[in-house]
């Protein structure tokens, strides 16, 4: 994914707080930086699995992680 396309990972489910969260930042990036974003729900673990995720990223590709840090 090389292209420009952008992923932001959260390490909680679809539809709680934390992604209603992530995907309104995905608006946000999209409209002011004019590329794709994609929320990506990574759940289990408290967070370790999207954290591993976003480590074993490969060069080139634009990822980001979006944390709650109240848990």
């Amino acid at each position: 994914q090389g292209d420009g396309t952008l992923r932001l990972v959260t390490g909680f489910a679809p539809g709680g707080a934390t992604d209603r969260v992530a995907r309104i930042v995905g608006e946000k990036l999209q409209a002011k930086l004019g590329t794709t974003v994609i929320v990506e729900n990574r759940t289990g673990a408290g967070g370790r699995l999207a954290a591993q995720q976003v480590k074993a990223t490969p060069a080139g590709q634009n990822v980001l992680m979006l944390a709650n840090p109240a848990v």
